[in-house]
Formats: structure tokens, sequence, C-alpha cells
């Protein structure tokens, strides 16, 4: 009867939240297709409903559907229950000729109301060449990337503009583009972005590869970074090459000899290729020149909010002013804005607090800053407008953004003294003082001369042996440890196996937090530390082929030192993978440890 009862308490709630909880209804297929390609068009709603109204695919071969399937789940995350569910009508469809074209939505009543989905664009393209796709649109506010002829597999750094002035914000997304059957990557080097101030975009750990149009062609396409760059310096600029090498998967001719090889048609192996992009070239024109005292660097568009937590205060009472500059352009480039205060005021550094993001049409959010003062004097005071002057990049302009004046009435406190400051005691004072004065006793007790003394006890020597026995102790074992440190490798290799296993702890907690690109990372940690230690080798100058060439020398077997190899290879492989290619990470956990242990015993 209890476990009857503990289901439905944790049953009712995830039907009540799945009740409640907002419906949608959407529409998913590749954005590009190919002419005779057949693809899937998927419509999902997050509830049961009835009556959907599919459009008519004119421009499209319908080849099936609609096929319909139903999906739910339960989840618990700290004692939170919520059910989902999903209905999905899948068609396929076949384009037979060029150009774009528009899906409009369908509509599906759900508990009777009326859902509609989101219409879809998807790009047909046939075998046509680069030079009659030149004047093809892209799907990206970027510029379009070159194609290397015959390219299969390339990287571009790809810019929303070239031509912008000092300040001035840019997006740079660096993209890989295949047509190969892309498993992983052995190095990624990535642009420093010299010359600018860079803050990066949020993007995915995993890389999500999707459909694109590449001059005719399709690639699919994968976003390794975004970033936000803003000039420092007028001039050209480049933006250096970004250089990965990666692992494509290859079949392998079968061998008409090996009976088993033609039998099964050949085989896979992976192949390395090492791609670079070209050195992308920004202009990068200086701000017209300006005298305003109140232009602080700011490029972009802003708003400028000033208040005041109270205009009538008493003297030595604090007064907070608050200066927020809001908008998007180089919001965390410009210097604090000024704040002309009363001279006798007392005044202490502005505090300041940024709620920035970085999108990818620029920084957007806003800065405020406090200025915290205490007027010492009472009276009338003025605080003039505050002024800030910015570049508007729209109008190609300076403007300033003007606050009012702030009028400030100061009452006289009560601890305030209108008259210099001055110390006065009264008579009374000087009689009361009086009273604690103690006066000098005439007569003295007579003193006693004393003969015993501790330092001619027999304790005291004692204490002497003890020290002198310790400091002893200490020198022998401290020498035995500068001994034992001397030979490093020997401390290394006697450790390796601990330091390993530490790593294999932060593993695990990464693995705990679901964080996967953490969880490998420190998997080929341990992995390399292990053979740095073990091998007297430091981690600057340990590969794959002077491990190979030193563990062999060591008599390890080349299984052992293949499979070592391999694990620290797909540890690497993982950080980037897609998701289809993602393997369970308690598995590769409980993989990589034993092999640890493994290598460090036949190591010795």
């Amino acid at each position: 009867m209890k476990k009857i009862i503990y289901i439905l308490a944790v049953l009712i709630p995830a039907i009540v939240n799945n009740a409640w909880g907002q419906v949608t209804f959407r529409a998913s297929a590749p954005s590009v297709v190919s002419i005779g390609e057949p693809f899937e068009l998927r419509y999902t709603v997050t509830a049961r409903g009835k009556n959907p109204n599919f459009p008519d695919f004119k421009d499209f071969e319908m080849l099936g559907g609609p096929n319909m399937s139903s999906s739910s789940s339960i989840s618990i995350i700290n004692g939170n229950v919520s059910r989902e569910e999903k209905y999905t009508y899948s068609f396929y469809l076949q384009a037979n000729k060029t150009g774009k074209f528009t899906i409009p939505p369908a509509t599906i009543t759900v508990k009777g109301k009326k859902l509609t989905s989101n219409s879809l664009t998807i790009e047909v393209v046939g075998d046509q060449s680069a030079a009659q796709a030149k004047n093809n649109q892209s799907h990206s506010r970027n510029i379009e990337p070159a194609v290397p002829n015959n390219d299969n597999l390339f990287v571009r750094v790809l810019v929303n503009k070239t031509n912008v002035y000092a300040g001035e914000q840019l997006t740079a997304t660096i993209k890989i583009y295949t047509r190969e059957d892309l498993v992983g990557f052995d190095d990624i080097k990535l642009p420093n972005f010299k010359g600018f101030w860079a803050d990066d975009i949020p993007t995915p750990d995993q890389i999500q590869l999707h459909r694109e149009n590449v001059h005719g062609k399709i690639y699919n396409v994968g976003v390794i970074k975004k970033t936000i760059l803003t000039p420092q310096k007028s001039g050209k600029l480049k933006i250096e090459p970004a250089e990965i090498t990666c692992v494509v998967r290859k079949r392998v001719r079968s061998n008409a000899d090996d009976f088993f090889s033609a039998f099964w048609g050949g085989g896979y192996k992976r192949v390395k290729k090492k791609i670079k992009s070209p050195v992308v070239t920004i202009n990068v024109k200086p701000l017209p020149p300006t005298d305003d005292e109140d232009f602080y660097g700011g490029v972009g568009n802003f708003n400028m909010d000033v208040s005041i937590d109270k205009t009538s205060a008493k003297v030595n009472d604090a007064i907070t002013l608050k200066v927020t500059i809001s908008g998007k352009g180089n919001l965390r480039l410009f210097d604090i804005p000024k704040v002309n205060l009363p001279p006798d005021f007392e005044t202490y550094d502005p505090k300041e607090t940024q709620k920035i993001r970085n999108t990818e049409s620029g920084t957007v959010g806003s800065r405020t800053f406090e200025y915290v003062f205490i007027p010492r004097h009472a009276g009338k005071f003025e605080i003039p407008p505050v002024k800030f002057t910015y570049f508007d990049l729209s109008e190609k302009k300076y403007k300033t953004l003007t606050s009012d004046k702030i009028i400030l009435n100061i009452e006289k406190g009560e601890g305030e003294e209108s008259g210099p400051l001055t110390t006065a005691f009264h008579k009374e004072d000087i009689k009361y003082l009086g009273k604690d004065i103690r006066f000098i006793k005439q007569r003295v007790k007579k003193f006693n001369r004393k003969t015993n003394y501790y330092i001619t006890s027999v304790n005291f020597f004692l204490s002497y042996v003890v020290v002198l026995l310790l400091a002893i102790l200490v020198v022998l074992l401290r020498r035995k440890q500068i001994k034992e440190n001397a030979d490093i490798a020997r401390v290394k290799n006697k450790r390796a196996l601990k330091i390993a296993k530490k790593r294999l702890k932060a593993a695990e907690a990464a693995m705990k937090k679901q964080d996967e690109k953490a969880f490998y990372e420190e998997i080929a940690k341990a992995l390399w530390q292990l053979l740095s230690d073990k091998l007297n080798i430091p981690i600057a100058d340990l590969n794959k082929d002077n491990a190979r060439q030193k563990l062999e020398s060591k008599g390890v077997d080349s299984e052992l030192i293949n499979s070592y190899l391999s694990l620290i290879e797909d540890a690497d492989f993982q950080r980037f993978a897609p998701e289809s290619q993602r393997i369970d990470m308690k598995d590769f956990y409980k993989k990589a440890s034993e092999m640890i242990v493994k290598m460090n015993q036949k190591i010795g």
C-alpha cells in the first residue's frame, strides 16, 4: 500500500505539470537539400492533439506519410518531477527542381485550443558549378567562404563585416565544412585575435553539424567558436588562421585474395587531415577627431539614466548617485563617466555593477556606476548635469546624452559644530578626575632575596638535551628526504598512479555533473600524466610516437600500447564528437581506470 501511495505521489505532480505546462507545435526539416534527395519533414507537438491540418506540399513530391509516433518520459531532478510527451507526424518528401521554397504552417487542436506551427524555408540545389552559384545568397549573415577546388573538408573564419571603426564590434565565426565522414579532431589551434578585444559567444560544447549550401554544394557545417571582436587600434588588422587536424573515416578497398575482406566489401580506417583557414584582413578606420571631454570611448548605441536616492538630507548622511549606461556596443571598454560634485563633499571611488551579455549581434546590457558622497556642511548645493558622449555607428557621428541638474538641500545635523573645533574642560570634570589619582605609598614591604633559579635547575639542562635530540632527528629526516627527492624520476615513478587516480576522481566528479567536456579532458590528462611520470618525459615533450618508442624499450607488449594510445585518441575525440557518436561515460571511465592500473603494473 505504501508503495502505491509513493508511486501516485510521484506521478500525480508529473501529470499536473504536464497538463499545465506550455504546449508547443513545431516543424523541422533540413534547410538545404539536393534534387532527387529524399528528406524527412516532421511536425512535433508536446501534447495529444486532434484535427491536424497539414499544408499542401506542392513544390515537392510526397514519397510517404503522414506517419504518427509518440513517446513519453518522466524525470525527477532534485525532487522536481516532470513528464514530457511528444507526438510526431512525419512526411517523406523529394525535391525535383531547384530554388527556395516555403512550406506554410500546419495547425492542430489541443484541449480545445488551435495551435499553429512555424513555417519552413527549404533551399534545393542541383549539380551546378561554383561559377553558376556565385550569386547564391548565403544562409548566414557572414561573408560566404571561398571553397578550395575539389576540397571536401575545409575550415574558415567568417566575419560579418570587414570595414569597421576603431571600437566598433564585429562577429567572427569559426566553421568547419565537410562532405566526408568526420569522426573527430586530433588538434585544434584557434586564432589569438591579436589587436582585438575578444568576447566569446556561448556555443554548445558538442559541435552540432547542420547542412548549408556553399556555392552549389551541400556541406555538413559545424560551428567551432563564435567571438565578438572589438578592434583596439586603427589600420589593417589580420586574423590569423585556424589550424585543425581532423580525423576522417575512409573506406578501404577489399582485398580479392582475402575471403573475409571480399565478403564484407572491405573495411574502414581513420585518416588524419590537417586543414588551415585563410588569413582574414579587417580594415579599421580611426574615429573622427573630437575635443569633447565627455567622450569616454563609447562606440555603439547607448542610453543613460541618472538617479539619486534622496535630494534632502542632513550633514554627514551618505547619499548615492547612480549613473546607468545601457545599450549595444563596446560596453566593457569605455571609461567611467565623470560626475562633478561640490568640492566640500567627501567622495569615494565609484562602485560598478555590470549586466552584460554576448550575443551574435554584439555586446548588449548595462553598466551601473554608484557614486557615494557625504556632505559635511549645511546648505543648498547643485550637482551639474552628467554628460556622456559616444560615437553613434548608425549616424556616423558623436552624440551626447545629458541628464538634468540635481539640487540638494542639506540640513544641519545634530553633531555639527558651526565654530572652530576646540577642547574645553569644566570644573566638575577636573574634580572628578582627581578622584581617580592614586597616591604613591611611602612605606614599602621588605623583599626577600631568592637563591633558587630555573636556569640552575636540573629541568633546565634536561630541556637542552631534549631540544638537541629533536634537532638531530630533524636533520636526519631532512637529509633522507633530500636524498629521496634528488632522484626526481624515482619520485615521479612512485607517485604516478596516485596522481593519475586524482585525475580520475576529478573526471568522476565531472561525470556526476554530466559535464562531458570536462570529463574527457580529465581522462585524457590522467592517461598522459601516467605516461609522463612513469617514462620520465615532460608533458610538453610527450607525444604518441616517443611514448610508443619508450614503452617498447621497457618491454610493454604492442597490444597494450595500441589499446592505451587508442583510448587517449578516443578521449580527445569524444570532447567534440557529434551526439550520434557519443558513448556512455561510465563505461569509458571504467575502461580508463583499468587501463591505467594495467599500464602502471606493466611499466613497474
